[in-house]
């Protein structure tokens, strides 16, 4: 798995690395609100608009999961306060246990069969 998000990685760069180098002519983007002009390298609009949307949608992401995490975190907590416990009751269980083995009455296995053979 790793060695495929590796390979996935590198062919990303490739890719990134071959559309920066043919694309450097000069782009100007107006934005219209703010009536705001930059000028610059078309594939630096074009690589900062699909990182800035990667940024924005990772920040989503980690708010839909924030509540899943929340959760699991309590139940770890949860989790560990009952296996504390089933180890302090297997405690106290041990000598009743060790008791009711002494106390056992051993039977012998029959030597009759109900089959032929």
């Amino acid at each position: 798995m790793k060695f495929l998000s590796a390979l996935l990685g590198l062919l990303i760069f490739v890719a990134s690395l071959i559309f920066a180098l043919s694309n450097q002519q000069s782009v100007t983007v107006n934005l219209w609100p703010f009536d705001l002009e930059m000028t610059a390298p078309l594939y630096v609009m074009t690589l900062g608009a699909l990182a800035v949307g990667l940024l924005v949608g990772s920040f989503y992401i980690w708010l839909t999961a924030l509540p899943h995490r929340f959760t699991a975190r309590r139940l770890g907590k949860d989790l560990a306060l009952l296996t504390a416990k089933i180890v302090e009751l297997e405690h106290e269980l041990e000598p009743h246990r060790a008791r009711e083995k002494d106390s056992q009455l051993l039977l012998p296995s029959p030597r009759w069969k109900f089959w032929k053979k």
